[in-house]
């Protein structure tokens, strides 16, 4: 046994070893926690106190249920903000530029340090939650709740935990300065606290019986299942974008990052689309098609930020025979593949769900059905321009010392500017109102939010406008960058064929 148990202890990953040991010895985690019991013993006392006050012969069928809801309440509120604090700002200081030696002197992958990480996190929230399951206990005795809604609220705090843990490693795996990541983190912060806030406005309308969820029916817990299969998959999503910060730059980073988007892409099709049929509704579909766009159009974001060129190390694996190259130049590391990679996936979740709306018959007006795709079809436009014109604007910056890596903040500030300079001209020459009319309508064709909302809302009276616009826009970036995407694509071929070109 003593023998069984050593090998298992050395198969463990030494990173979740070093994770737990610091957090079981840390004063910050062990006073957090007694204050945390302190607090529950508290509410559960003055709780029980003053209902025996008020009604000392009545049994009251809701004191259990709202025992609990405090309860869980004060436990989201200590997870969320103790271990999603705590495991980023770790992984924060050994990305620092101080101790980032840290992270590449050690034989371990950047997906085995995450990973290490991201389960010592899940550890500490076990613990904290085991903390905490005597006063459930408790709460569950005093009636008005059953153990399939408790153990329901339990695994939706425990994922949503998960989640804004793995939300925090990727912020702190953004290479950034200090000024840059003091802002990523209170960012951070306050997404996290809004996902808490709203698990937690959920999980009381739930327990308070304000849904028509009836647990002990097979599609509540089929949702359910679909829930966490789409909660899991962003956790990946998430936890493949820090591994590719964290990788060295000579790395084929995108690798993994895009064979994961298209497996994400592809699974929740096939999910939404049974989904679809099974409730013969077309909202499903419509789902997949916006997360579809928004997923591929990040892609394009992303690919504005990466390299032009491929190092020794990538470039010996690339493919010498051209039917395998051409769909690996999607795949790899590179601007124009993740451009390309981009583009073509947000296309074909556009097209998708435009042959979705033509073959499966569906009881909503056709009108609704081509906002959708419309409104799938602009962002993925906007995010192309947006893109394009950030690295246009990069290349002229490259004889600044410019880094690609924060091409990101360019195309930040054209958003910006796009959005809030039509507002300044409109008011500073033409009538202040706030309605869009035709005469002023030409001003915000920059700004995808007032066009995306115009699109649903009128007939389409702009679209032809916006289309044009929008067609013109992506023509003139692309002619600027054609020749630096034809270069990428010339030059994406191993090493061998590049001496066999030259001689």
């Amino acid at each position: 046994m003593t023998e069984f148990l050593t090998r298992v202890g050395d198969r463990i990953n030494p990173i979740v070893v070093k994770e737990t040991r610091q957090a079981v010895n840390s004063r910050l985690v062990a006073g957090f926690l007694l204050l945390f019991l302190t607090v529950q013993l508290v509410v559960m006392l003055l709780m029980i106190t003053g209902r025996e006050l008020a009604d000392s012969d009545d049994i009251n069928l809701r004191a259990g249920r709202d025992m609990f809801t405090f309860v869980q309440g004060i436990l989201l509120a200590a997870c969320m903000i103790l271990i999603p604090t705590m495991t980023g700002a770790r992984l924060a200081s050994e990305r620092s530029d101080v101790n980032v030696d840290l992270l590449f002197i050690s034989s371990l992958t950047p997906r085995a340090v995450l990973a290490g990480k991201l389960i010592a996190a899940g550890a500490l929230a076990l613990l904290i939650f085991s903390a905490c399951a005597p006063f459930m206990t408790f709460a569950y005795v005093m009636r008005g709740l059953d153990v399939p809604t408790i153990l329901v609220v339990l695994a939706a705090d425990y994922l949503v935990v998960l989640t804004g843990t793995t939300f925090a490693l990727f912020l702190a795996a953004v290479p950034a300065n200090r000024g840059l990541r003091i802002l990523l983190g209170l960012g951070g912060f306050i997404t996290i606290c809004y996902l808490g806030a709203g698990l937690l406005a959920l999980s009381t309308a739930f327990l308070q019986g304000e849904t028509a969820l009836d647990t002990l029916s097979w599609e509540f817990w089929a949702g359910c299942a679909g829930l966490v299969v789409v909660i899991f998959g962003t956790i990946g999503l998430l936890f493949v974008w820090a591994v590719a910060l964290i990788s060295p730059p000579a790395a084929n980073r995108a690798f993994t990052v895009r064979v994961y988007t298209l497996a994400l892409w592809v699974v929740q099709a096939v999910g939404f689309g049974i989904w679809s049929l099974h409730i013969r509704r077309p909202e499903p579909m419509a789902v997949w098609g916006v997360l579809g766009c928004v997923l591929f159009s990040l892609q394009m974001i992303i690919a504005s930020c990466e390299r032009d060129g491929w190092g020794a190390r990538v470039a010996r694996r690339i493919p010498s025979r051209v039917v395998l190259r051409a769909p690996a130049f999607f795949f790899y590391s590179g601007a124009a593949g993740g451009l390309a990679f981009g583009v073509i996936g947000a296309g074909l979740s556009a097209l998708g769900l435009a042959a979705w709306y033509l073959v499966v018959p569906s009881t909503r007006l056709p009108d609704s059905e081509t906002k959708i795709v419309l409104i799938v079809a602009l962002i993925a436009a906007y995010t192309y321009c947006y893109s394009l014109s950030a690295i246009v604007l990069r290349r002229a910056l490259a004889g600044s010392g410019f880094r690609c890596g924060y091409t990101w903040i360019i195309g930040a500030l054209l958003f910006g500017i796009g959005c809030t300079l039509p507002y300044i001209v409109r008011f500073a020459l033409f009538e202040r109102s706030s309605r869009y009319t035709d005469d002023v309508i030409g001003l915000y064709l920059t700004n995808p939010v007032v066009m995306i909302d115009d699109a649903i809302r009128s007939s389409g009276s702009h679209v032809g406008l916006t289309t044009f616009f929008l067609v013109a826009w992506a023509g003139v970036v692309t002619l600027a960058n054609v020749t630096w995407l034809a270069k990428q694509v010339m030059n994406f071929r191993p090493p061998e064929a590049e001496s066999e070109a030259d001689e």
